[in-house]
């Protein structure tokens, strides 16, 4: 107890001295004054047990019931307790104790009297007993996020000096860090879902890969948007990027449709994603330009209770920006190296399991 009440000030007094944090507490505080009894070598020898110093202790303050009195029909006890001048805290030493032969003898003779303070709580989680530190964050000068990285640098080496001791981060950390184990797993369950689909569209294994090039790219505009306007990455910005992976599949589909659909009218590969992109690059502009329009609100005029989602909305429109260039620029010339891969692949195949000529007669 005492080296985790240490440890909760010594974090209770960096915490304090950080700008932006206010509200500080700790749940190690001292309790109340205690009296604690031992026995002494006299009362081992006397043959008192612990429990019976408790029990005698016990009775010397809150008395026994002795008998109990009918009033009418109330029924009182009467209750044989010490006077209060042996039962102030500065006489302890003078209570009698009764041993079993009868002899009397004082709790001063028996035990030693000491002082103390217990914890006002004793917390525990996973059956290991916790010191707690809790504070508030002013958004405007850190984040929860920020200064729980301070207090990891600060407090690293910790583990290793107090062995059996670990430092948990709970709170906004640990929603933080929930949040974003649950959004990796719908992105990666989003993006399968993506890919099977498409692979059933196009037949294909790599044309849908094809389509989805450009999605990684897009987080790249996530960030450039991010730091532009001083803002962290955070649970909303990943909601953000999940929407992000839809309109950039839409554009990325649009433009590899249009090429098979020419290739298979007999245009030349080259020529087919000249002419997508000549075609569709008014549409996926038109959608990328008029989305980053709609919620141009939100990321450059969000003020109260509108400016929490301005991460989200920075996510989707720069994400959104910077995947149209990369689908316009980057989706034809990976289209066409997924194509030689195939043709390549496929002569491969071929050389080593020809194709059978049987001639029938």
């Amino acid at each position: 107890v005492n080296v985790l009440r240490d440890q909760a000030t010594r974090m209770l007094e960096y915490l304090q001295r950080l700008p932006g944090v206010h509200d500080v507490r700790q749940n190690l505080e001292s309790g109340k004054l205690e009296y604690r009894y031992s026995l002494n070598a006299r009362g081992r020898e006397l043959g008192i047990k612990q429990s019976e110093l408790a029990d005698a202790v016990r009775t010397g303050f809150l008395g026994v019931e002795a008998v109990h009195v009918t009033l009418g029909d109330k029924r009182t006890p009467v209750r044989v307790i010490y006077p209060d001048s042996i039962r102030r805290s500065s006489d302890l030493a003078r209570l009698p104790i009764v041993l079993d032969d009868g002899r009397l003898v004082y709790l001063g003779d028996v035990a030693d009297i000491t002082t103390g303070r217990a914890m006002n709580t004793i917390s525990r989680r996973d059956n290991q007993r916790l010191g707690l530190v809790t504070a508030e964050v002013d958004d405007q000068v850190a984040t929860p996020l920020e200064i729980t990285e301070l207090l990891r640098v600060e407090f690293a080496d910790m583990e290793t000096a107090l062995p059996g001791y670990t430092l948990v981060f709970l709170g906004e950390k640990k929603d933080a860090s929930e949040s974003f184990d649950g959004m990796r797993d719908a992105l990666l369950i989003s993006a399968a879902i993506i890919f099977f689909i498409l692979a059933a569209l196009f037949r294909s294994m790599l044309d849908p890969l094809v389509v989805m090039f450009a999605i990684p790219f897009g987080l790249i505009g996530v960030v450039f948007g991010h730091m532009l306007f001083g803002y962290n990455l955070q649970f909303l910005s990943a909601i953000g990027f999940l929407a992000l992976t839809g309109i950039v599949v839409n554009d990325s589909l649009i433009l590899v449709n249009f090429a098979k659909r020419m290739r298979s009218e007999g245009m030349d590969r080259f020529e087919a994603m000249i002419e997508a992109g000549r075609v569709r690059i008014r549409p996926i502009l038109l959608t990328s330009i008029t989305t980053f329009l709609g919620i141009s609100p939100l990321i450059f005029f969000a003020t109260g209770q509108t400016a929490f989602l301005s991460p989200m909305a920075v996510s989707l429109g720069f994400g959104l920006l910077f995947a149209t260039g990369i689908i316009l620029i980057s989706i034809p010339c990976f289209y066409m190296i997924a194509d030689d891969m195939r043709e390549y692949t496929r002569a491969k195949l071929h050389a080593i399991f020809p194709p059978s000529n049987n001639n029938s007669i």
